[in-house]
């Protein structure tokens, strides 16, 4: 819901009409990471997106494995990634060798995920005053393969 509320802000700050056509939900934010929910969530997604004619020149996945199923269904059909359609994740936390290319994702810093997430806990054992709401943590772009350049070859090179 922040990801497409971040995607809407941004079209909204570019005067770029939002288009909800382009937004493709996974159905539920329950996913039990023992099964490929994510990766079939992935597939259905890119599965929409090619019945839908390619609408769009990239899609941001809101995590790793779920870009991962939308990547193998795209080169499946014969979509090139990133030649076609540039593919981005969320939170870089794939193994190696887990897909065919390498996913450019956005990385959280993880560990002052924890930090923030401990001190809140901390306060609230202790009966403390804390913060309640959404914490911002920063992050930073990974840039793998998955990418397109805008000058036509991809992203890492």
């Amino acid at each position: 819901i922040e990801m497409q509320k971040g995607y809407r802000d941004a079209h909204l700050m570019a005067s770029i009409p939002y288009d909800s056509r382009l937004v493709y939900e996974c159905g539920s934010d329950v996913v039990d990471v023992a099964d490929d929910t994510e990766l079939l969530a992935g597939r259905d997604i890119a599965a929409h997106f090619l019945a839908d004619g390619c609408p769009a020149t990239a899609i941001l996945c809101n995590n790793d494995m779920v870009a991962i199923g939308v990547i193998r269904t795209l080169l499946k059909n014969g979509t090139r990634v990133p030649e076609d359609v540039s593919v981005v994740g969320f939170d870089n936390y794939l193994y190696p060798g887990l897909c065919e290319i390498g996913i450019t994702t956005y990385e959280v810093d993880m560990k002052e995920m924890a930090r923030k997430a401990l001190h809140i806990l901390i306060k609230k054992m202790n009966g403390e005053h804390y913060r309640q709401g959404i914490s911002i943590v920063e992050g930073h772009m990974v840039h793998k393969d998955s990418v397109r350049s805008l000058e036509g070859g991809s992203e890492s090179e």
